[in-house]
């Protein structure tokens, strides 16, 4: 059964009861304060004006019994996975707060047992039997009794599976000799602590202890089957009202509990409990742990926020990053692209020599053209009054002339076609082709050689005739 469903039981139950202390069973509760309990929920608290203790506004049981077996399902649902590696650490560190109790333990002895109310997974048990003390308990839940026994090495005889009652009730028939009665973690989830108190005094003998711990108010520990939390009044004032004195009393601020030890006095248990009158405030501790406890709700939520705020840094982070590479890849786009443009100015520039040398070669080879086709043709003019040829001698004959005797010189043995070829690809040559099957070698030098000469009839005559023929040319 899901704890919803159980308080939906608690709910139902014909005789509920919020209007009375669970500790004393006084009925002014004067409402205190509101607090988030571990589920979330605003729980209202209330203060009993008799005894001071802490009463959160949960609807309970109110008959022991049924108290009981609520309380049974709780904590069976809450440790039905545990198991031996579990209880087996559980004992562990259990034998630790055996030891812390060591002073008011004593030796272990046959007439000095320890008994445990409420032994749940056995581990204080266990610790306290492998110190070699004589133990006894009881636990109202099979599931867990049965794993205390199994896990914990506790037989049939030393953990009990029955209600504190009826324990009590052994223990006075069977005259057992309980001198120190453990109840940890167990008095704030008794229906009717004072009367468990009562009757753990009629049992022991002054000077006997009740070891015994408890939880103080903190979100935590704020669920329904916690019925109250002590003050030290409170615990004062239960103490004197059951044949107890305070012994021992100490805080754990940092886990919000309380551990005591009361000592039974000499005397009867005493007829009445707390008799009436105003409780003080909440108390110092009280407070101290609220305090704790705000502070530590206010840790996690700056803690939640730091997380949230560092994710976003991370987040960040990675965004200036990936900018970064974004940008670093622009910048290297960048560069390749000056790179290129460069390389295409480049190629431009070089495209534009090449096509002037283009055309160039281009008219330089048609004024070639030109003087052999009138070469073959057999006509003798004069190479000065020809303004092509003298244009022909400033770009193309000076060139021409050392490429051909460059080659005659390369190529002595070679025949005349293979010259002519080569002169021809050289300058580009496009000629008729029945022009060209009458060019010799011969005519191709004396061709250039004409050329030459021209150009140094030219050049003794002067540039004016070069310009004029330049101009001439221009002009056509």
């Amino acid at each position: 059964m899901q704890t919803a469903e159980l308080l939906r039981s608690v709910e139902g139950d014909a005789a509920p009861r919020f209007g009375e202390c669970t500790l004393c069973g006084g009925t002014h509760l004067a409402p205190a304060f509101e607090l988030a309990d571990k589920a979330g929920k605003d729980v209202a608290i209330r203060q009993c004006m008799q005894c001071s203790v802490l009463v959160p506004g949960y609807v309970r049981h109110s008959d022991p019994t049924e108290a009981t077996a609520w309380q049974v399902q709780l904590h069976e649902q809450q440790w039905e996975a545990e198991g031996e590696a579990e209880i087996a650490r559980l004992v562990q560190d259990c034998a630790t707060l055996v030891d812390s109790f060591s002073a008011q333990l004593g030796a272990p002895a046959p007439d000095r047992w320890i008994c445990e109310i409420g032994a749940g997974r056995g581990g204080l048990l266990g610790a306290l039997k492998a110190r070699g003390y004589r133990v006894v308990g009881c636990e109202p839940s099979p599931l867990l009794c049965e794993r205390a026994r199994r896990f914990a090495a506790l037989a049939e005889d030393e953990l009990l599976l029955c209600s504190a009652d009826a324990l009590f009730d052994r223990i006075e028939a069977d005259r057992w000799p309980v001198r120190v009665f453990f109840l940890w973690h167990v008095l704030e989830h008794l229906a009717r602590p004072w009367d468990t108190m009562r009757r753990m005094a009629q049992l022991l003998k002054p000077g006997d202890l009740v070891i015994a711990q408890c939880p103080l108010l903190r979100t935590d520990w704020l669920y329904p089957e916690h019925y109250f939390f002590v003050t030290e009044p409170a615990l004062v004032g239960l103490a004197e009202s059951s044949g107890f004195e305070v012994s021992r009393l100490e805080y754990d601020h940092e886990r919000a509990f309380v551990a005591f030890v009361f000592r039974r006095r000499h005397g009867p248990v005493p007829r009445r409990a707390w008799n009436g009158g105003s409780a003080p405030r909440v108390g110092a501790e009280h407070e101290r742990v609220l305090a704790i406890d705000e502070i530590r709700r206010l840790r996690a939520r700056i803690e939640a926020d730091t997380r949230v705020l560092l994710d976003r840094e991370r987040g960040l982070q990675a965004q200036a990053l990936l900018l970064d590479e974004r940008a670093r890849r622009i910048e290297s786009l960048e560069v390749e692209r000056d790179r290129l443009a460069r390389a295409l100015a480049e190629q431009k520039k070089h495209a534009h020599v090449l096509e002037e040398q283009r055309l160039r070669l281009q008219a330089e080879t048609e004024l070639l053209r030109q003087v052999l086709i009138t070469h073959a043709r057999g006509e003798r003019r004069s190479l000065r009054d020809e303004p092509l040829l003298a244009m022909f001698g400033l770009h193309a004959s000076h060139r021409l002339y050392h490429r051909w005797k460059h080659l005659r010189a390369l190529n002595p043995p070679v025949v005349a076609p293979t010259i002519r070829e080569r002169l021809v690809a050289y300058v580009g040559l496009s000629l008729p082709a029945a022009v060209a099957a009458r060019l010799t070698p011969e005519d191709l030098d004396h061709a250039v050689g004409l050329a030459a000469g021209a150009l140094k009839s030219l050049a003794k005559q002067g540039g004016r005739l070069a310009l004029a023929a330049a101009k001439k040319v221009r002009g056509r």
